[in-house]
């Protein structure tokens, strides 16, 4: 019987302690008017596809769990790029 009680309590411990985890990767969203096609020229000179093709390269995705995962959920930037002092792309992680 105390096998069966261990073998209980060793089972909810490996469920009850599992942690949620998703793949998360860096994305953009232009915001304010910006033209993704700007963005895209710029990713294009530095020898890029196009800007997302720039950001899976220089930040690949990642799976995170847990307390990192909550917090990389939260993350998120914003950039000004045309000296407007208006923000012009929102940098954040996609998860799923």
């Amino acid at each position: 019987m105390k096998k069966l009680l261990y073998l209980f309590i060793i089972c909810f411990l490996l469920i009850g302690c599992a942690k949620d985890c998703e793949y998360c990767q860096m994305s953009y969203q232009t915001i304010n008017g910006y033209s993704s096609s700007l963005l895209n020229q710029i990713a294009q000179n530095e020898g890029y596809v196009d800007y997302t093709d720039k950001m899976k390269q220089e930040y690949p995705g990642e799976e995170y769990c847990g307390d990192v995962l909550e917090d990389i959920k939260e993350l998120e930037t914003y950039v000004e790029l045309d000296g407007n002092n208006i923000n012009d792309v929102r940098l954040y992680y996609d998860c799923n």
